[in-house]
């Protein structure tokens, strides 16, 4: 019977697999789907498990991953990696493109979304030195 151990050891494993696949390293990684290089290199080391929050964050950033493939082992790690051969290929082409251009359109709008965020966190950092300044008077 597997320990929660070894389910944390499987967990680092498929992730050392994605980050592979995905062609960064993992500060890279960590710094591509928004959370520290230290909580990401936890769970590598089998540390601790995968938190709701680091999983919505791979996802995220990386649609294209198969849910089932990263949590239950099942299936291919990358949505739309097993279209049949022959006619249907045609087919599944086409939705495959269809599917990363949107892919593509989103990682853009999360990016923007983040540097949104950078911006209104610098409002406010701002903002609270001024308040602070006329405290201070």
């Amino acid at each position: 019977m597997k320990t929660v151990d070894d389910f944390k050891q499987e967990v680092g494993n498929i992730l050392r697999e994605v980050i592979k696949h995905v062609g960064k390293n993992q500060k890279e990684f960590a710094e591509q789907i928004g959370v520290k290089d230290t909580a990401l290199s936890a769970v590598l080391r089998g540390k601790s498990g995968i938190s709701s929050d680091l999983a919505h964050s791979i996802i995220i950033s990386y649609p294209q991953l198969n849910w089932n493939w990263l949590f239950m082992e099942k299936g291919e790690m990358i949505i739309g990696s097993n279209v049949v051969v022959g006619h249907s290929n045609q087919i599944g082409s086409m939705v495959v493109a269809e599917k990363e251009s949107e892919y593509s359109t989103l990682r853009e709008e999360v990016a923007a979304l983040r540097e949104r965020v950078k911006g209104l966190e610098t409002q406010i950092l701002l903002k609270d030195e001024i308040i602070n300044l006329l405290k201070n008077k």
